[in-house]
């Protein structure tokens, strides 16, 4: 559908497909701590990227972005619905 998360926010260049799939492959080059993700080892990221001839300016310029949602997704309390404090389940 037009107003579909997955088609308003698609890449829209072939740079910004080719950033979207290293995000994909990256997903398991990440740097953590017992209980929580800290962010994605961007020497590993930089070292796909440039295997894959992606520049790393595109790279630099693209991934805090994807990695700041990815971090916020994993670190996320499984009980928390993602409603603002003092929304009840009903009102939302």
């Amino acid at each position: 559908c037009a107003e579909c998360p997955y088609t308003l926010n698609e890449p829209q260049s072939a740079e910004g497909w080719a950033i979207w799939d290293l995000f994909l492959r990256a997903g398991r080059q990440v740097r953590a701590i017992p209980g929580a993700m800290i962010g994605l080892d961007m020497t590993a990221v930089l070292a796909m990227a440039s295997a894959q001839g992606i520049p790393g300016a595109l790279v630099c310029e693209f991934m805090p972005a994807l990695e700041a949602v990815l971090i916020e997704a994993h670190n996320r309390d499984p009980e928390d619905d993602g409603r603002e404090t003092g929304i009840s389940q009903d009102q939302g």
